[in-house]
């Protein structure tokens, strides 16, 4: 107590002494605090600059439809004007981030000392005073640090930056720049992102689960915290009412609605071969930095419709041979974990037993259940007729007739409790009963790629059964043999030389001596059988090999080289009678763009992807210019095509696509042991090569896995989609091409004896067309086994 009345006794003496020392050491503090303002505010970097301020923003591809097909960015982030943020939205962020935006100069005098009283008090940083303008400084100057000398400096740059723009450019590059979570900047990337909307329309209630958003982007998402974020929405809700922006009542009609989000359409499974040829081409030609930050539009060629059902095609198609491989067991039993093979690490134990009840395939979250949808189920019981499955919350029953493929005896050997495999849906009526089959991911792949004929526009391409599991383009990285699909060349290299689709050739055993090779080369047809006298049309049709092989001895497989090479097949062609039979190493979109010179009378057109590019600013930097040079005649191109024609008209290898019903033209392809097999076709408008194989060794298809059973089937799935989207007319000959009704066994003139069936109007070049008429002697001939069959000296 003395200590206290001593204390008292001193101060009142010395008051006057201690308030000016108190008052020497504020201006002290206040002279050290100005010095560092100013000194700072020299430092600073002139702020006129942020008008050329350019955020990261995203690289986007588009269809030819215009739809969003990729997107490339370090940040998810898309430019909005000023006009087209809802004013809803401003007068949110102005409610609950900087009430007094309108009246301060770009620090809130107020809010500061409210905040600093209360971070004193606390002995540190606990509450912020930063205003909209000190916010964007922070956010395109400075880190995040909490520290006095970043807020400091904040201020100084709010200062210039209220100095040098209005407020609404101020609230439109705080709308571009501002972080929503999720890897979104900027108000139309959240707009699109939590609603699936353009920002202009978005309402009050979501311009208000924004604004609450900004204050802790992670914390405040609907996305995993919908109730947190609820309470976050009405608050924004309340304080926009306190403001004066909306009415009481407004508020009451919001906060009862609840938060209805809407997923943006995904973009990541649409083209992915596509869109990586793009991203590839862009990387290379303005570089990575530029792709990724710049916000680039690409106009691509893809066709959407025409790309979707290439995917369906392909998988359906891929599905279809596996099955024909036979059943390899389902994928796990939950119930008998596999066990790590020697080295790999152990699969850790869940925190809770998976049972039957509780098990969620990872697969549940990607896909729906719809018609056409392959999904994981688990096996819940299993007798001799059915099992029932459970997929995501369906319990679903599988027929045995769903699963013979598997060629199993009864469906409790085929599947046991807790299995795991895939099962494929096959409908779902009108009452909504879900119809299932057995399904496995197959271990084959496949490519397609469609070009349109007259500007070799790529219209769609799917470079593997999945993209996830492999990136590998086998439309444009591979090197594969092309088999019979490569037959077409070594015919229209004949007819350049004016032979005739009427010329015959002697199909039988044949042993060939090629100069530079020491054993003979013995090729074989398929099937070991052999035809005798057969024209050249026939030996195309029917894909018949030895023909193929005389045909190219006969002109020299120099001169085919130098076809392919002229049709732009540069590499992995060398000059040997097997060439006849696709002995060359070539990758499906160059096959097809060689089938496209054939459609495009002659003219070769260089396939793209890529119409224009624009930058950010909207100014065109890449425009696509056509590149065509003429490699055949339009006579010779029809020919082969007329002869095309008929592998899928005339009972040919491609005949099952006639059933489309509209002109096409097509060449199936298989190699040795089935490691191979291709379709090429093509109406007047499109053409579309698919190729199936394995990617990794010569592995085997299987017996009989030939084009026309492994391929076809893919392209004409493909291909009803495709006449539709580009109708193509006919193939239309060239002025000077004659017409001539032949005996087509024989290829010569046929008679008005001769049987409708056997008549056949062929086309020529002027000069090539047969003179002679067909005899009863020929048709003797022609019926003889090939052994007894005579032949004159027009026949090789």
């Amino acid at each position: 107590m003395a200590v206290n009345i001593r204390f008292g006794e001193k101060f009142k003496k010395n008051w006057k002494k201690i308030v000016i020392y108190g008052l020497f050491c504020c201006a002290a503090i206040l002279g050290v605090m100005i010095g560092y303002f100013l000194s700072s505010m020299a430092e600073l970097p002139e702020v006129s600059q942020l008008q050329y301020y350019k955020p990261n923003i995203i690289t986007s591809i588009f269809s030819e439809g215009g739809t969003t097909i990729q997107e490339y960015a370090i940040e998810k982030r898309m430019v909005v004007r000023y006009q087209e943020i809802p004013k809803h939205f401003i007068d949110a962020i102005i409610a609950i981030e900087d009430e007094r935006f309108f009246e301060h100069s770009g620090i809130d005098v107020k809010g500061i000392m409210r905040a600093m009283w209360r971070n004193l008090w606390s002995g540190k940083i606990v509450q912020g005073a930063s205003t909209l303008t000190m916010q964007l400084s922070r956010n395109i100057f400075l880190s995040t640090e909490q520290t006095w000398t970043r807020k400091i400096k904040e201020a100084l740059y709010a200062i210039k930056i209220e100095k040098y723009y209005t407020k609404e450019q101020i609230l439109e590059l705080f709308a571009n720049q501002v972080y929503f979570g999720h890897n979104r900047y900027g108000l139309a990337s959240a707009s699109d992102f939590f609603f699936s909307k353009k920002p202009q329309d978005i309402n009050l209630e979501e311009s208000a689960l924004l604004a609450g958003i900004l204050n802790g982007p992670n914390y405040y998402t609907p996305k995993r915290h919908p109730i947190r974020a609820l309470k976050r929405r009405n608050l924004v809700l309340d304080r926009m009412v306190e403001t004066g922006a909306i009415t009481r009542e407004e508020a009451v009609i919001a906060k009862e609605k609840p938060i209805i989000m809407k997923e943006p359409k995904s973009r990541e499974s649409l083209a992915p071969y596509f869109t990586e040829e793009i991203r590839k081409f862009l990387s290379s030609k303005y570089g990575s930095q530029k792709v990724y930050r710049d916000g680039l539009k690409v106009y691509s060629t893809l066709n959407l419709k025409m790309q979707q059902a290439a995917d369906i095609a392909m998988k359906d198609g891929l599905h279809a041979l596996d099955k024909r491989q036979g059943w390899r067991g389902p994928i796990k039993n939950i119930f008998n974990p596999p066990k790590p093979e020697e080295g790999e690490e152990p699969v850790s134990e869940p925190t809770e037993p998976v049972t039957l009840e509780n098990y969620k395939d990872p697969m549940w979250e990607e896909v729906d259940i719809k018609e056409g949808a392959r999904l994981n189920g688990i096996v819940l019981s299993s007798a001799i007729k059915e099992a029932k499955v459970r997929i995501k919350d369906k319990v679903l029953t599988l027929d045995f007739n769903e699963a013979r493929w598997t060629l199993g005896k009864s469906l409790d050997r085929i599947l046991k409790k807790g299995d795991v495999a895939l099962f494929h849906i096959d409908s779902i009526d009108n009452k909504g009963k879900i119809k299932i089959s057995l399904d496995q991911e197959p271990i084959v792949e496949g490519a397609l790629v469609a070009i349109e004929a007259r500007t070799g526009r790529i219209l769609a391409m799917v470079g593997g059964y999945d993209f996830a599991r492999s990136p590998f383009n086998r439309v444009t990285q591979s090197k594969l043999q092309a088999g019979s699909a490569f037959k077409p060349i070594v015919y229209v290299t004949a007819l350049e030389t004016n032979m005739a689709l009427t010329d015959r050739v002697v199909d039988e055993p044949s042993i060939f001596m090629e100069a530079g090779m020491e054993e003979p080369y013995q090729p074989e047809n398929e099937k070991k059988n052999y035809s005798g006298i057969v024209t050249l049309r026939t030996a195309l049709e029917k894909s018949i090999n030895i023909p193929a092989v005389k045909l190219i001895d006969k002109i020299s497989p120099q001169k085919v080289v130098e076809m392919a090479d002229r049709m732009g097949l540069k590499e992995g062609i060398q000059p040997v009678l097997s060439l006849a039979l696709g002995a060359c190493a070539i990758n499906p979109l160059d096959l097809t763009s060689v089938y496209s010179i054939f459609a495009n009378g002659g003219l070769y057109v260089e396939p793209y992807s890529i119409e224009e590019i624009t930058d950010r600013d909207g100014n065109t930097i890449y425009q696509h210019t056509p590149k065509t040079r003429e490699v055949i005649s339009q006579e010779d191109a029809f020919l082969i095509t007329y002869a095309l024609e008929g592998v899928i008209q005339n009972g040919g290898t491609g005949w099952k696509a006639k059933a489309l019903g509209v002109p096409l033209a097509g060449k199936t392809g298989t190699t040795d042991d089935y490691t191979d097999a291709w379709f090429v076709g093509y109406s007047p408008s499109i053409i579309c090569g698919v190729w199936v194989g394995f990617s990794e060794g010569k592995k085997s298809l299987g017996k009989g896995e030939v084009g026309a059973r492994a391929a076809l089937p893919i392209w004409i799935d493909f291909m009803k989609v495709a006449i539709y989207e580009k109708p193509g007319g006919e193939f239309k000959p060239p002025v000077g091409i004659v017409f001539k009704l032949i005996e087509k066994r024989t290829g010569l003139l046929a008679t008005p004896d001769t049987p409708a069936e056997f008549v056949f109007q062929e086309a020529f070049k002027p000069g090539t067309e047969p003179t002679r008429y067909v005899t009863p002697e020929d048709l003797v001939n022609i019926e003889q086994p090939y052994h007894m069959q005579e032949r004159d000296l027009s026949i090789f």
